[in-house]
């Protein structure tokens, strides 16, 4: 079966939460360059991401994990960029102004 992952990028504020769905039925590992990030086996195959920081940043992919004659292999269903921006303080008068870093 086909799969892919929703959104394909976000941007989210540095300490809020990123949240990837990989849409396949079956097991998934969700995988960030290269290492295991998440194991799953669920209806819906989510990655969330809370308190994000500037290092969660970068690209994530959701692999299918099946076994065919004893051996397991993993093939990507999808993929997702996570983007993460501070808040800074561009001025102040008689109110607060904030922009995205």
């Amino acid at each position: 079966m086909l799969g892919k992952v929703t959104p394909s990028e976000q941007v989210v504020l540095e300490g809020s939460t990123a949240h990837f769905q990989c849409y396949y039925s079956g097991e998934v590992i969700w995988y960030f360059y290269g290492t295991k990030v998440q194991e799953m086996y669920s209806e819906s195959n989510d990655l969330i991401i809370a308190n994000a920081t500037s290092s969660d940043e970068g690209v994530y992919t959701c692999h299918n994990r099946s076994t065919v004659n004893q051996t397991s292999t993993a093939n990507i269903v999808g993929s997702a960029e996570l983007r993460v921006r501070g808040i800074v303080l561009l001025g102040q008068r008689e109110g607060v102004i904030i922009g995205l870093a």
